[in-house]
């Protein structure tokens, strides 16, 4: 039994539908690493293998982050005992994105076949349902089921908003006459898996060690390496963290998080919902708020030497031709233009989400999939189809710092080479080089702030580039 992580799944967007012949992606993965191994061991032997390969599955099985169908279900009920909307709560490229769905009594069907019909030996065969669909055409009809009237999608992450609707859940089964399960059952948890390092000659005992708790579902042993992919359910990312603890005590684990992920960083599981690859950990986070603190702390030292800078420049002024100084007030006219309106600097955001969603494929994420149209009110932050500014203020930073590096090594060398045509001819040339050193100063930083998914078109922005 495999799924879709041999296409990418896990790792961000992909082709869909998807098909057995589409190109492989870049190992470590549980699914592909297993079938090699048997294909090698199958050689000349009479026995033989098959793999079945489900999308997203639904079913009637409680206590499942995976199945789709309960996950919609509670997250529907709830909604509408609380009177609000239903809401598409994933990220809106997911909204307009190609959806396969595997039944589960389908799967059942087929796992029995692949089993004992001898013309599937030594094949691997996707498992759904055939008929494609968007969650922009199924969301209302969902509604609709449930008797309730739709809104715009809204981001969300369920495992905060979800977190307390265990009393809520209690209610709504007294008061309707539900049948007796608990929210847990109903979904809250966290389907999680765990690529961890161990010692070569502990990896039994560690295996053991690890399928003893409660919330291991299965262990597996990687190739190459000493690896194990382990599978986990977890109530929260605070069981997940607390757990990560726990793993860093177990003899044998050399390195207990390595390439930890979340199949649906949220409640109940929502890796249908997704449309970006896996996010940074806190502890990254972490890392980079201590970068810009140290930053920050820096800036306070300059500014102590930034105070004694300012006497030449005082006396300079004093001898500054007044061609520069028109100059410098044109500049300075420019600034407020730009504050006000933004001027003749706006830049067009379209190149630079071009340049963040070709890093994102490059960085991990397949680049089909990855592009979704806008909504039909086209406010959205995007410059016409392909990623949109809300999407890219979900990108793991490492796209962001990737394309914002570039671009800052891009304008530094048109900066040095504009600064030396203007220079040669000293002042009067000069006068010419501030206000387009002004003009790539504002769009460079309008660009770095795109990257990170900032609005440079929002006064407050404009006024923090200034």
């Amino acid at each position: 039994m495999q799924g879709y992580k041999v296409y990418g799944a896990h790792l961000g967007p992909f082709k869909t539908p998807a098909k057995e012949s589409d190109a492989g992606h870049m190992p470590p993965e549980f699914n592909v690493d297993q079938q090699q191994f048997l294909e090698k061991r199958q050689q000349g032997k009479a026995w033989t293998w098959s793999a079945i390969r489900p999308s997203v599955v639904a079913g009637f099985a409680l206590g499942n982050p995976m199945n789709l169908a309960m996950v919609i279900a509670v997250y529907a009920s709830i909604s509408k005992e609380l009177g609000i909307p239903l809401r598409f709560p994933g990220k809106p490229g997911a909204y307009h994105t190609l959806m396969e769905v595997t039944d589960a009594g389908l799967l059942a069907k087929a796992t029995v076949w692949a089993a004992t019909d001898p013309r599937c030996a030594n094949q691997a065969f996707n498992i759904n349902n055939g008929d494609l669909f968007r969650w922009n055409e199924m969301w209302p009809k969902i509604a609709d089921y449930f008797g309730m009237e739709t809104a715009p999608p809204l981001q969300m992450s369920l495992d905060v908003v979800m977190a307390d609707k265990e009393p809520l859940w209690n209610d709504m089964v007294q008061k309707h006459g539900l049948a007796p399960h608990s929210y847990q059952e109903a979904g809250k948890s966290m389907s999680v898996y765990f690529l961890i390092e161990v010692e070569w000659n502990l990896l039994e005992t560690v295996a053991e060690t690890l399928l003893a708790d409660d919330e291991i579902t299965s262990v597996y042993q990687m190739s190459g390496g000493p690896h194990l992919h382990v599978h986990a359910l977890m109530d929260d990312q605070e069981h997940v963290e607390k757990y990560l603890r726990k793993l860093q005590t177990v003899e044998g684990i050399t390195n207990p998080d390595r390439g930890k992920g979340v199949s649906g960083p949220c409640y109940m599981n929502s890796q249908f919902w997704e449309v970006s690859g896996q996010m940074e950990t806190k502890d990254q986070l972490e890392q980079e708020l201590r970068r810009i603190e140290k930053w920050e702390k820096d800036q306070k030292s300059a500014w102590f030497w930034e105070k004694w800078s300012r006497l030449p420049f005082m006396l300079l002024d004093r001898l500054t031709p007044k061609v520069i100084q028109d100059k410098l007030a044109e500049g300075l006219g420019e600034v407020g233009r730009f504050l006000q309106t933004g001027g003749q600097y706006l830049v067009q955001r379209r190149s630079i989400l071009k340049r963040l969603e070709r890093t994102h494929s490059l960085l991990g994420s397949g680049p089909e999939g990855s592009r979704a149209p806008e909504p039909a009110d086209g406010h959205d932050g995007g410059d016409g189809a392909g990623l949109t500014l809300a999407e890219a203020a979900n990108l793991p930073l490492a796209v962001m710092d990737s394309v914002a590096d570039e671009l800052t090594a891009s304008r530094a060398k048109l900066a040095a080479a504009q600064g030396a045509t203007t220079g040669i001819g000293g002042v009067l040339t000069l006068a010419i080089d501030i206000p387009a050193v002004l003009g790539l100063s504002l769009k460079v930083l309008q660009e770095i702030a795109v990257c990170y998914g900032y609005d440079p078109r929002d006064e407050k922005e404009r006024l923090f580039i200034v």
